[in-house]
């Protein structure tokens, strides 16, 4: 499966990235407490989805599978998307505990940073000097993201009514 990077969308999780360590170098953002280094194994599951959770990943190294479960005639697991080094994960719960929409799975060996959202959140409110280009980053990822998505639908669409002669 090939990853799906447009240039603005590579831009982005850059700058997020970026934005992302500088705030884990505060040493008032503490390792242990706001932010963990967690390491996956090829093939484990670091989400699994409908479970709650509140944490965005970025990934150190490494490369994972997002994938959803279709529940159809058998169960189905398509993989949304790759993603590698530099990616996030998990924006959706960011600011609010939602049931995970998907799951994830390391495809090699992966090094994350999982980072508490309520945390980030106070430290943003604190700091918005960093707080508003990440936010403004991550929103255009998250549309960037919702296009790709609509695409997809849209073909998906269009595949069934053609399949079906409709």
């Amino acid at each position: 499966m090939q990853s799906e990077h447009a240039a603005p969308t590579l831009q982005q999780q850059a700058a997020i990235g970026s934005d992302l360590r500088k705030i884990i170098n505060d040493a008032k953002f503490q390792e242990g407490i706001a932010w963990n280094s967690r390491s996956f194994q090829a093939g484990e599951q670091i989400l699994k989805e409908g479970t709650e959770g509140r944490s965005l990943f970025l990934i150190e190294s490494g490369e994972v599978r997002v994938m959803v479960t279709l529940k159809i005639e058998r169960r189905v697991r398509p993989g949304i998307c790759d993603l590698h080094t530099g990616d996030i994960f998990g924006e959706l719960n960011l600011f609010e505990q939602h049931p995970r929409s998907a799951s994830v799975t390391a495809i090699s060996d992966v090094q994350l940073l999982e980072i508490d959202g309520e945390r980030l959140s106070h430290y943003l409110n604190q700091h918005p000097e960093i707080g508003y280009p990440i936010l403004k980053n991550l929103f255009q990822l998250m549309v960037s993201r919702l296009n790709k998505a609509n695409r997809r639908i849209e073909y998906l669409l269009g595949w069934g009514l053609k399949a079906h002669n409709i």
